[in-house]
């Protein structure tokens, strides 16, 4: 039971986080020591669709020697109907969503026979969409939002001075310090951190170099392992510290990431450090700030944060915004659950598209605990998760 302590008090730091922020644009934020001025900023889009991908899940009988690890179009010919689809639509891709899922599935989700499709730009997604839907061998068609992430307060640098979330006196905490009378974090407990990225290399996350000494998730079998090498067999080549799943993004902000899956899930734009930060930044080391479940003193003992990087900085209207795309989402989830994750973090919006429903009903159904911010644009309405 010990484990699991942590993951109430991070909802609920998550959650006032989020309420607080849902004030703060063009307002004063306002505690017991100052008063900061924010500028203001236009609100981003609440989401979109890619244009030319969509998720595609195949019925019940589907031919087996189709849905192959290494699936592409000429094996995807196999029945004519879809080979027409294909060639109609300009089909580019269509490769598995979830690696590894031959032995890999549960009843509900059937996670094997999830595909990513890339079709022509000159076609509406709601046409393709459709003439997929309409066939006997498609079970279902998702497309796949892009959602922008939920920013909060800036990050501060010294906790008795800055982080009053955790500590103030006229009791607007959440009383972190007396929690950690009684749990200050366990190092056997593993966060996926689904963001922007982790700076993994923070020396009040990773510790010094060569930064496996701090609360960042390592994946010894890969970082002991031989380079260029899936050590593990998990799929993932030299995976040390987590994944970047971002891929194929236009409109990114100059000097971002914005192609080219890799083992490198650093952070541009900084929300998902920011994230880390709060649930595990090392605690009582006389630097920097203190993470809620981050351990106590060196060598530091709070949860591991998994990185992630499913999300990325775009250009909107001049200033640099936080986007996070569903089936990056998803497989990421899948990853998490898949290499010892306990919990998931997800402080971003959401829809049920992209395969993310899916990845959730797996994650569930393998006990990993799923959470999620309660948002700061101001509306009531629930997103997804």
């Amino acid at each position: 039971m010990k484990k699991y302590t942590i993951f109430l008090p991070l909802l609920v730091m998550l959650l006032i986080f989020s309420f607080q922020a849902a004030a703060q644009t063009g307002e004063d934020i306002r505690n017991s020591e100052k008063k900061i001025k924010v500028p203001f900023r236009p609100p981003p889009p609440s989401y979109y669709y890619i244009p030319n991908r969509m998720v595609v899940k195949f019925a019940r009988g589907y031919p087996e020697s189709t849905m192959k690890e290494d699936s592409n179009l000429e094996l995807m010919s196999e029945i004519s109907t879809l080979k027409k689809l294909n060639d109609r639509y300009g089909v580019r891709l269509f490769v598995r969503q979830f690696p590894q899922t031959d032995v890999i599935t549960t009843a509900n989700t059937e996670l094997s026979k999830y595909y990513i499709v890339q079709f022509s730009e000159k076609y509406r997604l709601e046409e393709v969409m459709e003439a997929y839907r309409s066939t006997d061998f498609i079970d279902n068609v998702e497309p796949i939002g892009v959602h922008p992430v939920l920013e909060s307060i800036p990050n501060d640098s010294y906790f008795l001075s800055d982080q009053w979330n955790f500590l103030d006196n006229e009791d607007n905490d959440i009383d972190a310090t007396d929690a950690w009378d009684y749990e200050t974090g366990e190092e056997t407990v593993i966060v996926g951190d689904l963001d922007t990225g982790v700076q993994y290399n923070h020396q009040d996350l990773g510790g010094g170099a060569p930064y496996t000494n701090g609360n960042v998730w390592i994946n010894w079998d890969e970082y002991e392992g031989e380079s260029g090498v899936d050590d593990d067999g998990n799929g993932y080549v030299d995976d040390w510290v987590g994944w970047d799943f971002v891929d194929n993004i236009t409109g990114a902000w100059p000097g971002e990431d914005a192609d080219t899956p890799d083992n490198e899930p650093t952070d541009f734009n900084g929300h998902g450090t920011h994230i880390a930060g709060i649930m595990s930044a090392i605690t009582n080391n006389s630097y920097g700030v203190a993470g809620l479940a981050g351990g106590w003193g060196t060598p530091p003992n709070g949860i591991k944060v998994m990185a992630l990087r499913i999300g990325w900085s775009a250009n909107y209207g001049g200033y640099e915004v936080g986007f996070v795309r569903m089936d990056f989402a998803a497989q990421a989830i899948y990853y998490a659950v898949n290499n010892g994750a306990s919990a998931i973090n997800c402080s971003w919006g959401s829809s049920n598209s992209g395969g993310l429903g899916a990845a959730v009903d797996y994650a569930v159904s393998q006990g990993v605990v799923v959470v999620h911010a309660a948002g700061n644009d101001g509306s009531s309405s629930a997103d997804y998760l």
